[in-house]
């Protein structure tokens, strides 16, 4: 794994809620990945808006791009061809825990080959649902 990441960013989130959108985000990219293949994480704070942006890229044989929007629902499975364990969950709470802090998560092809996910983060709360 590659990781890029500079300058700080400091706001109010649920630790763990934010920890699982990350985690099961890097975690879908490794597990997709070809062996030995490297995983880019590039973390920086947009200019304009002072947003958190986390891009996650891989070179894994990718996702068609008619379901790049359902690899988000729960339970959705988007292997074509080889068997990989899980359930179809982690995008799904990923999206979720981001649209509460109203952030956001997004996935599209990457040039060259393999899926980009980017998690934005904004700089400013005001959570759209309690976090206990």
């Amino acid at each position: 794994m590659s990781t890029d990441a500079h300058g700080s960013f400091v706001v109010e989130v649920h630790g763990e809620l934010i920890y699982r959108a990350f985690e099961n985000v890097i975690r879908n990219a490794v597990k997709y990945s070809p062996p030995c293949g490297i995983v880019e994480v590039n973390v920086q704070v947009d200019s304009q808006t002072g947003a958190l942006v986390i891009a996650v890229a891989d070179r894994a044989p990718g996702v068609s791009p008619s379901l790049l929007e359902k690899i988000f629902e729960p339970f959705f499975r988007a292997e074509e061809g080889e068997q990989v364990h899980g359930v179809g969950l982690g995008l799904a709470i990923a999206r979720r825990a981001m649209q509460m802090h109203n952030g956001s998560v997004t996935a599209s092809p990457r040039e060259g080959g393999g899926l980009l996910v980017k998690l934005i983060l904004p700089s400013s709360q005001g959570a759209s649902a309690p976090f206990e």
